[in-house]
């Protein structure tokens, strides 16, 4: 994912700057669904993390220790899956 974030930085640079795209740019600028996808997944899981109630100093720890930590990914996976749940059932 990280190599995929870098190309969509390398693209808004290209696009700010006012260089031409090159082939490459111009599959990840008709692939930009997929960087909706990803920073939508990013909101809801600082989302589902402040729900439960960590401040901004935690956040950005946990943020760190997500790089290394399986455990802590799991547990924000899970924690916005369950707010996801929690939406889709106000909803109905």
């Amino acid at each position: 994912m990280l190599k995929q974030m870098k190309g969509f930085y390398d693209v808004h640079s290209k696009i700010i700057h006012g260089v031409s795209l090159k082939p490459k740019h111009l599959l990840l600028f008709e692939n930009r669904n997929e960087l909706r996808e990803i920073l939508r997944r990013l909101v809801i899981s600082i989302i589902a993390i402040r729900a439960e109630g960590l401040n901004d100093n935690e956040l950005n720890e946990l943020m760190d220790q997500m790089l290394v930590d399986e455990e802590k990914r799991s547990w924000v996976q899970q924690s916005a899956s369950k707010l996801l749940h929690i939406h889709t059932s106000t909803v109905q």
